[in-house]
């Protein structure tokens, strides 16, 4: 487990934009699936990157999206709220890192299913 860095110092293992990756991501839907948590890790990175993350339905229609200008944080956590009821329980997050400059210098896809409704009382 990498430490968390000192952001008044530069940290030695940082990348230049270019090389700025996803370490690890990993979705946790609420349980009462109108609600997830996206957990992310990056590498190092020596200039703030921007992040897209996007959920789309089975469809393919966007249910969610969030848009974090200069992150500073080599991990994060994030959670979005579905737009409407889901219509289906399978998802794709679409989660991209981003450089003005230099457009998405890496982006990843993972689908997941939202858990069963529970039952009503």
């Amino acid at each position: 487990m990498r430490l968390r860095f000192n952001p008044l110092q530069p940290d030695p293992e940082a990348l230049p934009p270019a090389q700025v990756r996803f370490e690890n991501i990993r979705i946790e839907p609420w349980p009462e699936g109108t609600k997830i948590r996206v957990l992310m890790e990056l590498t190092p990175f020596q200039s703030p990157p921007n992040l897209e993350v996007v959920i789309t339905d089975a469809e393919n229609q966007e249910v969610t999206s969030a848009h974090i200008i200069e992150n500073v944080d080599y991990r994060l956590v994030i959670t979005l709220h579905l737009r409407r009821a889901p219509a289906s329980p399978h998802y794709q997050l679409t989660a991209r890192l981003i450089y003005p400059d230099l457009g998405t210098v890496d982006e990843r896809n993972l689908t997941f299913d939202l858990p069963s409704s529970p039952p009503q009382p």
